[in-house]
C-alpha cells in the first residue's frame, strides 16, 4: 500500500524556464516554430491535449509576433504531474492525489512574500503608451470563440437571472458523452464494413457547430445541423420529431445515438426517435458484433443486476449507446483540416406542439451540508475503531 507519509517533495525548478528544461530532460516538451495565432495553435491544443500523456508544447516566431514571445499549452500532464509537484515518477494518479493532499493540502504553508528588484519578469516591461496587448501570441482556442483570450486553466461556472439554467456565454461546448461513444461506433462500423458513410445530427444553437465540426475532424463524412436557438426548453419527444424529420430521406441503415445528454439526462430520445423513423431499437449497448452485417446486427444489452443479454436485430435499427464501450478515438490534426471541407447542411424544421411535462423551476450549485473526516490517521485498524464508535454514538445505527 502506497504511503504518501514517506515521501517528501523536492522542486527542482524555480520559475518557468527551469521548468521547462525539466519538463525536457522527461522528453515531454516539444517546441513548435512559426504556428499562426489564427488557428494553427488552437487547432494543435484540441489534438494535444486530450490525451493523458500529451506532451507540453510551446510556439515560438509565432507570425506577426515579436520573437521571443511565446505560449505554452498542456503543462500539467504525463510525467510533469509529479514533476510538477516535486514528487517522484512512477505514482499513480490515484497516489499522486493522496501525495498531494497530504504534503499541500491537509497543512498548508503561507509563503512570505519577497520583494525583488531582478528576475526574468523584469526582462519584458511594457509601460504606458508602449503597451499592445496584440503583440502576445494569445490565440483563438475554439472555432466559435468570439475573439483572442488568455487561458487561466480555470473556469466559473455563474446562473441566468432567472437562475433557471446555467450561462452558457462563457462556455465551450462539448459532445454529450454517450454521444461520443456512439459516433465512435459507428466509424468502427463503416471501418468493418468497409464501405458507406457516418452522417453525424446535432440539434441546437449555431453554437452546437463546435461539436459538430469535432465529430467531422473525427472521421464521419458529412453533417446535418437542426438549428433551434432556445434547445433546452423542448421536451425529448420536441427534439426526436425535429430530428426525425431532417434525417428521415437519408434512409440510414442504422442510427446511432447516446444513452442519454450529460445535461437532462432524460434518456429518451433516442428511443422515441426510433418509434417515429418506424424502427427497431436497442437500449444499453454495451457491445456490438461486427462480424456479421448481413440485413441484421448483433449486439450486447446491459440489464439490471449484473445480467446482461445477446440479441439480434433487424436492420434498420436504431441504437443507444452505453458510456464505456470502446475507446474513442480523438480528433488529428489532418482530422480537423479535412473536417473544414466536410458539409454541414443547416435545417430548420418546425417544432412540434409536445412541450415538456415538467419545468425547471431553478438551477443551484449543491449544497454543501456535511464535512469528511479522517479517521485512524493512516492506520486501518484505528479507522475502523473510530468508525464503529461513530455510528454508534453519532449516527446511531448500532
Amino acid at each position: 500500500m502506497f504511503d504518501s507519509l514517506k515521501i517528501q517533495p523536492h522542486l527542482a525548478f524555480t520559475d518557468l524556464r527551469e521548468w521547462m528544461a525539466e519538463a525536457e530532460k522527461l522528453g515531454e516538451l516539444k517546441t513548435v516554430l512559426g504556428a499562426s495565432w489564427q488557428e494553427e495553435i488552437g487547432l494543435a491544443t484540441d489534438v494535444v491535449v486530450p490525451p493523458d500523456d500529451g506532451p507540453a508544447v510551446v510556439f515560438d516566431e509565432v507570425p506577426g509576433c515579436p520573437k521571443g514571445f511565446r505560449v505554452i499549452i498542456n503543462t500539467f500532464a504525463g510525467k510533469r504531474r509529479a514533476m510538477t509537484f516535486g514528487f517522484p515518477q512512477g505514482l499513480t494518479k490515484q497516489d499522486l492525489s493522496d501525495a498531494y493532499f497530504e504534503h499541500y493540502q491537509k497543512t498548508p504553508q503561507n509563503i512570505p512574500p519577497v520583494f525583488a528588484d531582478s528576475g526574468p519578469v523584469f526582462e519584458n516591461v511594457i509601460q504606458k503608451a508602449d503597451v499592445d496587448i496584440e503583440k502576445f501570441p494569445t490565440p483563438i482556442w475554439h472555432v466559435n470563440d468570439g475573439g483572442r483570450y488568455i487561458g487561466t486553466g480555470c473556469y466559473s461556472v455563474t446562473m441566468d437571472p432567472d437562475e433557471k439554467w446555467i450561462n452558457e456565454a462563457d462556455v465551450a461546448q462539448q459532445t454529450n458523452e454517450s454521444d461520443g461513444y456512439a459516433l465512435e461506433e459507428a466509424l468502427r462500423m463503416k471501418e468493418a464494413k468497409g464501405d458507406g458513410e457516418v452522417l453525424v445530427c446535432s440539434l441546437g444553437p449555431q453554437s452546437a457547430k463546435t461539436v459538430i465540426k469535432d465529430a467531422l475532424a473525427r472521421g464521419a463524412d458529412r453533417a446535418i445541423h437542426v438549428v433551434v436557438e432556445d434547445s433546452r426548453k423542448l421536451s425529448p419527444f420536441q427534439i426526436a420529431t425535429a430530428i426525425a424529420d431532417a434525417v428521415r430521406e437519408e434512409n440510414a441503415d442504422m442510427v446511432f445515438t447516446g444513452l442519454q445528454t450529460d445535461d437532462s439526462s432524460f434518456g429518451q430520445t433516442g428511443v422515441i426517435l426510433a418509434e417515429l423513423l418506424g424502427i427497431p431499437h436497442a437500449t444499453l449497448v454495451i457491445e456490438v458484433d461486427r462480424t456479421k452485417l448481413e440485413g441484421s446486427v448483433r449486439l450486447k444489452r446491459e440489464l439490471e443486476n449484473g445480467w446482461y443479454q445477446w440479441f439480434t436485430y433487424k436492420l434498420p435499427a436504431l441504437l443507444t449507446i452505453q458510456s464505456g464501450i470502446s475507446q474513442i478515438r480523438y480528433a488529428s490534426l489532418k482530422g480537423i483540416m479535412a473536417a473544414k471541407k466536410k458539409e454541414i447542411r443547416d435545417v430548420i424544421t418546425p417544432i412540434a406542439v409536445f412541450a415538456s411535462a415538467q419545468t425547471i423551476e431553478k438551477v443551484y450549485m449543491p449544497l454543501k451540508t456535511k464535512q469528511t473526516q479522517m479517521l485512524g490517521n493512516g492506520d486501518a485498524k484505528a479507522g475502523a475503531v473510530e468508525l464503529v464508535e461513530k455510528l454508534r454514538t453519532e449516527v446511531r445505527v448500532l
